[in-house]
């Protein structure tokens, strides 16, 4: 339930500019899973891991997460 939880406030977690290129996917293992439009903003997320794991302890403590892993999931382009 906690997951869900941190999902629904990903935005207050990371900040409002990497919530809009960066979402979480899941968390399997201990390790939540997020996909990025970008590759720079894997790097910026990436850069900022652990931050981001101690601000999730502190925050959700019955979320156990470990590690964090980033996919590079790019937006495909709408066709008109």
């Amino acid at each position: 339930m906690e997951d869900h939880r941190l999902f629904a406030d990903w935005k207050r977690v990371v900040g409002a500019s990497l919530a809009d290129v960066a979402r979480p996917l899941k968390i399997e293992r201990g390790i939540l899973w997020i996909g990025v439009n970008s590759a720079p903003m894997a790097n910026q997320l990436l850069y900022l891991k652990p931050q981001l794991l101690a601000r999730i302890a502190e925050s959700y403590p019955a979320v156990r997460v470990r590690d964090l892993r980033v996919l590079h999931r790019p937006q495909r382009e709408e066709r008109a």
